[in-house]
């Protein structure tokens, strides 16, 4: 019998995903349903919002070791990337697949335009970190102060996920900069009000805390500036923020008086 293609199920590596999330894994899987072998033309897979195409906001990229035949009988895994955009709708998304070919013998046309077995995912925000300010714990400390003191920075989860804590760091300026001067302690979590943890909730605010025991030794206004690095559970991608607007966050300064 002639090659005849079936999209026989569709199937997404993520059941959630992110505005702006890329490497996405999609699997169509593929079967010939005839004895001759199937000579692929096309292959693809495209995205619904119930009944509405929103194709525009995913590009696809196949795999390039795509089965370029099937044999008769057979069936094949056909690969693909998906970047999800910025402005993806914030909704659950059907994906759906389709195929053609020809019969290797005949040249016979065949087709299939649906899957048997669809997959969705669900379209989550973007994650969004911002630092809202930057304070110390003193106005003024002495030059090669040996009192402890600390330095906060303080973040707020605006996304729709958590994030997991990865680094954190910040300078002081007194016009260069002058951290190398110092002794600090870099935070490892979260503050959560000295009970640390790993994760900032979706929607909550907390701190990361810098612990200075050798305060340097030039004197005048402090300048702090800092960043944060945080990896989003959801996605698995990694956001940095820095208080000077360079990850165009808002810029907060926090001073001290040295």
């Amino acid at each position: 019998s002639r090659a005849q293609l079936q999209v026989v199920r569709i199937e997404a590596e993520e059941d959630t995903v992110q505005q702006g999330q890329n490497n996405n894994q999609v699997k169509m899987v593929v079967r010939n349903n005839g004895q001759a072998q199937a000579v692929i033309s096309s292959s693809d897979i495209y995205f619904k919002k119930g009944a509405t195409d929103v194709n525009s906001q995913y590009t696809v990229s196949a795999n390039p070791a795509n089965p370029a035949t099937i044999g008769g009988g057979a069936t094949e895994d056909f690969i693909f990337i998906v970047y999800v955009a910025s402005g993806a709708e914030l909704s659950t998304i059907t994906i759906d697949g389709e195929v053609a070919g020809r019969d290797n013998n005949s040249n016979i046309v065949t087709s299939d335009n649906g899957a048997d077995q669809t997959d969705s995912w669900l379209v989550i925000e973007a994650g969004n970190l911002q630092i809202t300010s930057i304070d110390a714990s003193r106005s003024t400390v002495t030059q090669n102060q040996t009192k402890e003191w600390h330095m906060d920075i303080h973040v707020k989860n605006n996304g729709s996920s958590a994030f997991r804590f990865d680094n954190a760091q910040i300078k002081i300026y007194i016009g260069s900069e002058v951290t190398g001067e110092y002794t600090i302690s870099n935070p490892t979590q979260f503050w959560n009000n000295g009970l640390f943890s790993n994760t900032l909730a979706a929607g909550s605010q907390d701190k990361v805390r810098f612990f200075v025991s050798q305060t340097g030794n030039k004197t005048g206004e402090a300048t702090l500036q800092g960043e944060i690095w945080v990896t989003d559970v959801v996605s698995g991608l990694q956001l940095n923020e820095s208080s000077d607007g360079n990850s165009g966050g808002v810029t907060k300064i926090g001073r001290a008086h040295v």
